[in-house]
């Protein structure tokens, strides 16, 4: 660059308005950067439940499994000692939720639709006592069936 283009940068740089633009970028760009997670909080959704048998005790350890019915994407976890679970981070979509545990006869939900920003609430999960609480690899659990719709 040649002293002449350096000079007048130098001359541009230090003008009041031009500061003053400066920081009006500056403070736009933080607050963007800012509000980035919580638009993002509002696009995904969580599906959590208390996992229970028929008497209403709780049940932990029970194999739970989230199947996107449309693109057939699963995650599976466990019910923790309280017989809770909690799926977050999830993707508007139409799941099924599959409850298999050893002794129990597996339970499956079909029909959650999921929105931006919902927090669902799986009701009335009571496993019955007695089958085998399989699911198979076609990701069918043999057992008791419910819809929501």
């Amino acid at each position: 660059m040649s002293k002449s283009m350096i000079d007048s940068l130098r001359t541009l740089v230090s003008q009041p308005w031009t500061h003053k633009r400066l920081w009006r970028a500056m403070i736009w760009n933080a607050v963007f950067l800012l509000l980035i997670p919580a638009a993002y909080a509002q696009t995904t959704s969580s599906i959590s439940g208390t996992v229970l048998d028929s008497a209403g005790a709780l049940v932990p350890g029970a194999k739970v499994t989230l199947t996107d019915e449309a693109s057939k994407a699963i995650r599976v976890s466990t019910s923790n000692g309280q017989g809770f679970f909690d799926f977050v981070a999830v993707q508007p979509a139409t799941y099924s939720v599959s409850i298999a545990k050893p002794g129990f006869e597996a339970w499956t939900v079909t029909g959650i639709e999921v929105h931006p920003g919902d927090s669902l609430t799986v009701p009335k999960i009571r496993l019955k006592i007695g089958g085998r609480g399989i699911c198979d690899g076609d990701r069918r659990c043999r057992g008791r069936v419910a819809h929501l719709r």
